[in-house]
């Protein structure tokens, strides 16, 4: 039986009402997960670990085309000093962004993932070609939003400014942006490498999400 066939007979067995599938062992999980994920337009799995996180992750690539994205846990505790990771900042917002847009998507979680509290609507700012904006208000926005303002970019989270270039690594993003402003329009936005400092790509849009997470009671 071919996989789309195996997922799909899965999905036709699985009733409505149905509230437990016990006896899952091995690669079967990955299988279900791939059947209601063929159903089920969001699906949150919660899992032990962030080590079986990943496992199943992997398991379920096999059997989905919809290939899972991960909600990772924070890498600091509650009443600690030190700042999470940019990085995990980054893709727990993205997640929480695409719940929020109504985007698709198979969440695999950790238990600490989920019990670690965030923000439900996260505030962005969204650049694109010839969009009108003035300086002045991007760079309060940037703040806004927790962005530090330095020299040259290095890490997510920072931006910069020259004349009418603006830099910005965003919290989400692998790659930085640079923005070009003619007058109060964005003449020209290319992905950047923010260790040569040399632009590679032109984009369309780049999405800003916060440069920090919150959760709703601190609001």
């Amino acid at each position: 039986m071919q996989l789309k066939e195996l997922t799909t007979a899965i999905a036709r067995s699985l009733s409505p009402d149905q509230r437990t599938i016990s006896g899952l062992v091995g690669s079967s999980r990955a299988a279900v997960v791939a059947a209601l994920a063929e159903i089920t337009p969001n699906l949150l799995v919660i899992t032990a670990s962030a080590i079986k996180a990943e496992r199943l992750k992997q398991e379920c690539s096999l059997f989905s085309a919809r290939p899972p994205v991960i909600f990772p846990a924070l890498d600091v505790l509650p009443g600690e000093e030190l700042l999470p990771s940019k990085e995990l900042v980054g893709e727990r917002l993205t997640v929480v962004e695409g719940w929020r847009r109504g985007d698709k998507q198979v969440v695999i979680a950790p238990l600490k993932a989920v019990r670690q509290k965030t923000t439900s609507r996260p505030e962005s700012v969204n650049l694109k070609v010839d969009q009108e904006i003035r300086l002045d208000t991007l760079i309060g926005k940037l703040v806004d939003l927790g962005y530090k303002r330095y020299d040259i970019v290095g890490e997510r989270g920072e931006f910069s400014i020259r004349g009418g270039i603006v830099d910005i690594f965003p919290i989400n993003s692998p790659a930085a942006f640079r923005l070009e402003l003619d007058a109060d329009r964005i003449g020209s936005l290319r992905r950047f490498d923010p260790y040569s400092q040399r632009s590679n790509a032109s984009a369309k849009e780049a999405l800003i999400l916060p440069a920090r997470e919150k959760s709703e009671e601190e609001r």
